[in-house]
């Protein structure tokens, strides 16, 4: 694969269906982060509970994982679970691309006695927000899932879009190019949710300096497709920028490209 074609690419789309309380109804705005549970109902053998956040915004969210745990004794009434004597959390954190849902697991078997039956909440620190659930005989056993990482050739790894909104992710495209052999040397998000990846393949990298020339391609995160500017390295290392409405950079004799996207189109133009 010495030249990066342009890849149009078929994404199979799964629906995602989560059980929670407060889901989207019809008719309401898809432009509000949120923060819900996979599950509310769980058994007592349940390792864990999923939080689920939503972000259909046009921005990234960084979070802590830090969390406490309370069970309802009466009406409006809480007490703390106590977790295990010397546990402390790691002050992680997390990154939420825009257009993307993660789903962050919190362990249930961190605490000084197991569950009982009964109704709780997770408190999450960095929202500030209460999250209830029960624990029943009847309830789920979510398990840990890990995503497929695996790549077909020229393909991305199919991943389930949950909803209209969401977004392929920046990791989606490091995945699947670090399985066609390339190395990413330099990365720009552009806006609606357009990004450029300057590249070389691996065994050609080496170590860039200001004389290297990349590859350049075009995706467009909303879709899948990948578009590839120019059929040879052609751009110079550390070239590449964010204009309004799409990308700039330097080719091999100093002159400078604008890159944009018209409908399903590469437009390139030398200035």
């Amino acid at each position: 694969m010495k030249s990066f074609r342009f890849l149009c690419l078929t994404l199979s789309l799964l629906l995602t269906i989560f059980t929670c309380a407060g889901c989207r109804s019809a008719g309401e705005s898809e432009s509000v982060f949120k923060i819900y549970l996979a599950e509310t109902i769980l058994s007592p053998e349940a390792e864990c509970l999923y939080v689920v956040y939503e972000n259909p915004t046009d921005r990234e969210i960084t979070y802590g994982t830090f969390c406490s745990f309370e069970k309802k004794i009466q009406k409006d009434q809480w007490e703390p679970v106590p977790f295990k004597d010397h546990l402390s959390f790691p002050a992680l954190g997390l990154t939420l691309e825009e257009h993307d849902i993660q789903r962050q697991p919190f362990s249930l078997k961190l605490f000084k006695e197991p569950l009982t039956e009964g109704t709780y909440r997770i408190h999450i620190k960095a929202f500030d927000t209460y999250l209830e659930f029960e624990i029943r005989e009847d309830g789920a056993l979510p398990q840990l899932i890990y995503p497929d990482q695996e790549s077909a050739p020229n393909m991305l790894s199919p991943k389930p879009l949950a909803r209209s909104w969401q977004w392929y992710r920046i990791l989606d495209y490091t995945r699947y190019y670090n399985s066609q052999g390339i190395a990413i040397l330099d990365l720009q998000k552009g806006k609606n949710g357009l990004a450029a990846f300057g590249w070389l393949f691996t065994q050609e990298a080496g170590i860039p300096d200001e004389n290297t020339l990349m590859y350049l391609n075009v995706v467009d995160r909303k879709t899948g497709r990948i578009y590839e500017a120019f059929e040879s390295p052609s751009v110079r290392y550390t070239s590449l920028k964010t204009s309004e409405d799409g990308f700039t950079c330097i080719g091999e004799n100093g002159e400078t490209y604008r890159i944009i996207l018209l409908g399903d189109q590469l437009q390139i133009t030398k200035e």
